[in-house]
């Protein structure tokens, strides 16, 4: 798959975006208050998200520029690689060529945008954090779209549960190998309702270790869940 050209843009809009995008998609809603109120060291409520979010931009305005210049200059050295890697991974397959808007997020969770082709990320977790979810949202992208135009038969599932685990994990396996590893240096780690999984997976992926394997093995074969 071709990797998305991605453009660095700062805004408070695209946040607000986010935001309301991972609160519909949030099964606890009192978790998500106390979790995204932790954001903030001021005494704000999330009453009115648009002016909390126009405010916290506004506070952080310096930072957020220097941060993303970072981050973007950070991301122009690996970008080369990264797209080497992909083209491995998906038998380089050039369906889908697009470029994505990526923006630096004010909140503690982090998101892609297929509609709008928006990812979102870390600005003040350090560097190597920041190009870690960008890369790891950048495989869901081209997963998502290596699955539509390579395995026709599984597009009626592609928006399910079972799809979304699925690549999860397979971005964990992916991204802890050595050479995706050495892109970031960070450690990717399944979520606690992944992990049996994971296990299931990892091992296989270890005898097995191509994109159409797995995806035969585990999403078309009911007997592997």
């Amino acid at each position: 798959m071709t990797s998305p050209k991605l453009n660095f843009k700062i805004s408070p809009r695209y946040d607000i975006d986010g935001y309301f995008l991972l609160k519909k998609s949030w099964n606890n809603k009192e978790s998500f208050q106390k979790k995204f109120l932790s954001s903030f060291s001021g005494s704000y409520n999330l009453s009115d998200e648009k002016i909390t979010t126009k405010k916290e931009f506004k506070l952080r305005r310096i930072s957020l520029l220097q941060k993303t210049k970072e981050i973007k200059s950070a991301w122009k050295k690996i970008d080369n690689h990264f797209s080497a890697l992909s083209r491995q991974l998906f038998n380089n397959i050039s369906k889908a060529k697009r470029s994505c808007i990526v923006y630096p997020s004010i909140w503690p969770s982090f998101l892609r945008d297929l509609k709008k082709d928006r990812i979102s990320f870390p600005y003040d977790r350090g560097t190597n954090h920041a190009l870690f979810v960008i890369s790891h949202e950048i495989l869901h992208i081209l997963f998502y779209d290596y699955l539509y135009f390579k395995f026709k038969n599984l597009r009626k599932i592609i928006s399910s549960e079972q799809v979304w685990a699925f690549s999860e994990v397979l971005n964990v396996i992916i991204q802890n190998t050595k050479e995706w590893h050495e892109l970031t240096g960070l450690k990717a780690q399944p979520y606690p309702q992944h992990k049996n999984l994971y296990q299931q997976m990892n091992t296989y992926w270890k005898k097995h270790s191509t994109i159409d394997e797995m995806i035969i093995h585990f999403l078309t074969n009911p007997q592997s869940q």
